[in-house]
């Protein structure tokens, strides 16, 4: 009870080590069905995490001789009952308790005590406004408790209608599409329960985008669950096509046709326009990421998405959580000259490239996700220290300078800093496609592909070092950033200060550290 009121003073946005979930069926039989097989598969998952109780009101009759479940409408039995589930919070991290399809005096007890409230609703289900018993057992939930929506789909099923479900329930915050055949869905549930979901943020990059395909199938490959995904620019492209399919074999043929489409010479003329406000009018952008998108919500989403774009309206940064995704991955990717602002559908705001104001949005991913365990995808690589070496131009650069160096091998850094990858550098990187050919080539691919899985190998390491981590210690006994790896860095710095060529894909953990060199 002590931990419980100091999570309640210290704010919802804290995170105890130990959590009582209650399941809340949102409708009748069907519901109630639904809401049992995820407990008892829920406990499953949760084991892995820690000890786990389940109890419903069977099991709960099961522990008192007196019945005290059927008499919890008196104060003395309803304390006796919280008292005892108070005392298993000494012995157990999670206590699972299943509320009935209705709002009995056992399901009253279970929200009151709960951290964590799961309405479960089939997707199925025609009609998504919540019932008289949910709104009441919600009343009692105390306060500081999250509530979180989790919909369950039929096999085959791809997510739908949780925009719908979520509309008509303002309190609810986060929000799962789950399949109950499908084991990936439960430990994804499971992984955000007990705090230990990992989230992957994407770079921009423009063509170098494609690479994030080949970060995120070592990371696959390596067995490193990707909970959550996000990026700005391109990679909030490759994050909304991941997040949709949750699986790079899914994924690929829509990356291929989404070259194909935007590589057309026919593309690129049919979309010209005059000048005026951008060389392209958008049509064809437009078109084409509907085609490989399709009209999804965010919500209907496998994965939790996001992406960031620069609101011109208000000058500041916007996340787009909801709303229909390829609009606002247009927006995300919108380069000023090249393509015309998105206008928000919802605020009616005009939006460009979230890359001119976070072009690595990890802090989105941490405090609106509510992810503590990141890894960044990198394929720009920016070596920004070498502007270190800057000499001043007396108030001005010409372009001739630059011409000069660019085209002069034997140029100083700036002939260096502005020579860009060519097709066969930056293509393999990606998975698959590419262009240059012949041995080199092959070569360079078969060390990038090694460097992925190498760097995938040892972010599973961080992954699993950070589920190791006992859920009873303290916050003073926690790990801190500079225990890991903080050599690594060090010696990053020390090659690039030899000057050595850099790779075209890095991942980056969230300590900063990177790691694949």
């Amino acid at each position: 009870m002590a931990r419980k009121l100091h999570a309640t003073l210290k704010g919802a946005g804290a995170k105890p080590d130990m959590v009582t979930i209650c399941l809340v069926p949102a409708t009748g039989a069907a519901d109630a069905r639904a809401t049992a097989t995820l407990a008892r598969d829920l406990r499953r998952a949760l084991r892995g995490f820690g000890p786990t109780l389940w109890l419903d009101e069977t099991a709960a009759r099961g522990v008192f001789n007196d019945d005290t479940v059927g008499k919890m409408q008196s104060k003395f039995y309803r304390s006796k009952m919280t008292g005892w589930m108070a005392q298993q919070e000494e012995n157990y991290r999670f206590i699972l308790l299943q509320a009935d399809a209705g709002a009995s005096p056992w399901s009253q007890v279970c929200v009151s005590q709960a951290d964590k409230i799961l309405v479960v609703a089939r997707a199925s289900n025609p009609d998504p406004d919540p019932r008289a018993h949910e709104r009441r057992l919600l009343w009692r939930r105390r306060r500081g408790a999250a509530t979180e929506l989790v919909l369950v789909h039929d096999p085959g099923e791809p997510p739908r209608n949780l925009r719908r479900f979520r509309a008509t329930r303002p309190d609810v915050g986060r929000h799962h599409p789950l399949r109950l055949e499908a084991e990936e869905d439960l430990q994804r549930l499971a992984r955000h329960i007990a705090g230990h979901a990992v989230g992957v943020v994407l770079t921009g990059g423009g063509g170098h985008g494609l690479a994030h395909l080949g970060a995120l199938r070592a990371l696959e490959d390596s067995g490193v669950p990707v909970d959550c995904v996000g990026g700005t620019s391109q990679g909030a492209l490759m994050a909304a096509l991941y997040a949709r399919h949750a699986s790079t074999t899914h994924m690929l043929p829509r990356v291929k046709e989404l070259v194909g489409a935007l590589s057309s010479p026919r593309h690129l003329l049919t979309d010209l326009t005059l000048p005026v406000l951008s060389v392209f009018s958008g049509k064809g952008v437009d078109r084409i990421l509907r085609t490989v998108l399709g009209d999804t919500d965010i919500e209907d989403l496998w994965l939790s998405f996001f992406c960031v774009s620069t609101n011109l309206t208000s000058g500041g940064l916007s996340t787009h959580t909801s709303g229909t995704v390829w609009r606002y991955v247009r927006a995300s990717m919108t380069i000023l000259g090249m393509l015309p602002p998105v206008r928000d559908d919802q605020t009616g705001d005009l939006l460009v490239d979230g890359g001119y104001l976070n072009a690595i949005p990890v802090d989105v991913l941490r405090e609106r996700m509510g992810v503590e365990t990141v890894v960044v995808v990198d394929v720009e690589d920016n070596d920004y220290t070498a502007f270190r070496n800057l000499t001043p131009h007396d108030g001005g650069l010409g372009g001739w300078r630059l011409l000069w160096e660019r085209i002069n091998p034997f140029g100083s850094w700036l002939g260096r800093w502005f020579s860009g990858p060519s097709i066969d550098e930056a293509s393999p990187a990606s998975g698959g496609g590419g262009g240059g050919g012949g041995s080199g080539a092959r070569e360079r691919e078969g060390t990038r592909e090694r460097r992925l899985k190498a760097a995938a190998e040892r972010a599973k390491r961080r992954v699993d070092r950070a589920d190791a981590i006992s859920p009873f210690l303290g916050e003073e006994s926690r790990p801190t950033p500079e225990m890991f790896d903080a050599s690594e860095l060090a010696a990053r710095r020390e090659r690039e200060r030899a000057g050595r060529a850099r790779p075209r894909a890095t991942i980056r953990t969230e300590y900063g550290d990177v790691m694949d060199r």
